[in-house]
C-alpha cells in the first residue's frame, strides 16, 4: 500500500490539464523541477552556465503542475491555455 500527499505521477490519466512546457529562453537550469522525480522531465541538450536544462516529454505529462510550481524562473507553462473543464479519458 503507498498512501500519498499528492496526485501519483505514474497514474496516465489526465487529472489537471494540458501537458506543460518549458520556455527554453527563461530556463536557467537550476534543475528544481527534477528533485520531483516526474518520468515527463528529462534532461535537454541546451545549457546554462554548464548546467543541463530540462524538457518535458509531452506524451507523459499528466498535467498536474507540480514542476511549474517548483520552477524559480516560472519558465514552465501549459501547451494549451488551461480550460474550466475537466479533462476525460
Amino acid at each position: 500500500m503507498i498512501i500519498s500527499n499528492r496526485p501519483c505521477v505514474l497514474d496516465p490519466m489526465k487529472i489537471k490539464g494540458p501537458a506543460l512546457t518549458i520556455v527554453n529562453e527563461n530556463c536557467n537550469a537550476c534543475q528544481s523541477c527534477m528533485n520531483l522525480g516526474c518520468p515527463a522531465l528529462t534532461w535537454g541538450t541546451d545549457t546554462f552556465e554548464g548546467r543541463h536544462k530540462v524538457k518535458i516529454d509531452a506524451s507523459l505529462c499528466i498535467g498536474c503542475t507540480l514542476c511549474a510550481q517548483v520552477c524559480t524562473v516560472d519558465c514552465i507553462k501549459p501547451t494549451s491555455p488551461l480550460t474550466s473543464t475537466p479533462v476525460t479519458q
